[in-house]
């Protein structure tokens, strides 16, 4: 059946049960512009978007496609950057990343696998540096996460074409305390470290950048 709703000017095209949106439908947010207005197709439940469903821009530009419960995106699912490339691919909570999931640059690269709560890198999980010059080959971070920021005893370090590997104690993205690194000679060298910076906090906030790019340019879409 279809309904139009005259107070929000939308439109509905889909399967009713008792009176409600039930099953496989289409939801347009602009009956007045239905060929470039936000389109949600999929799954409804008792009237929401429940169930597996797709949330397209009137430019046509995918930005959610995976599970939803009670008109938000809870469960698996994938969103986009503006070129069409995986930008999230993983789990959620109640529209926000929440559990395991894998986050990608705007060139496809990886940039963390691992546990997310609230939308921030929390628990396990590992960063990949962005790509270096041709031959060099990047570093990555790994171990305990605390709202974005690397932080434990146990952390791992491999530093960008050096093949120099730190493991130890990391707080908020900074080497300090006991740790052991490994040298591409075969020396190790143990002991108490000073403050060392990461180049790993300049790249979360490239990448953070990035992301407010994004979003502002897709408020504008």
């Amino acid at each position: 059946g279809e309904f139009y709703n005259d107070t929000y000017c939308t439109i509905y095209k889909g399967n009713w049960f008792q009176g409600r949106r039930q099953g496989q439908g289409k939801y347009w947010y602009d009956a007045r512009a239905m060929d470039n207005c936000a389109i949600y197709e999929g799954e409804f439940q008792s009237g929401e978007f429940s169930g597996q469903g797709t949330y397209t821009l009137g430019t046509g530009r995918v930005v959610y496609r995976g599970h939803w419960c009670k008109d938000m995106w809870h469960g698996q699912g994938k969103i986009f950057w503006t070129n069409g490339k995986v930008r999230y691919d993983g789990n959620w909570k109640w529209g926000e990343r929440s559990g395991f999931g894998t986050s990608f640059r705007s060139d496809g690269t990886t940039a963390y696998a691992g546990h997310f709560e609230d939308g921030k890198y929390h628990g396990t999980g590992k960063f990949y540096h962005p790509p270096t010059p041709k031959g060099v080959h990047p570093g990555w971070c790994s171990g305990t996460w605390e709202k974005n920021r690397l932080t434990g005893a146990k952390c791992s370090v491999m530093f960008d074409g050096l093949d120099v590997f730190y493991v130890g104690n990391v707080e908020n993205g900074r080497i300090t305390g006991y740790g052991k690194i490994s040298y591409p000679d075969g020396r190790v060298a143990h002991g108490l470290r000073k403050r060392v910076r990461l180049p790993l906090l300049v790249f979360l906030a490239d990448d953070a950048r990035s992301e407010a790019e994004e979003i502002s340019l897709l408020e504008t879409e």
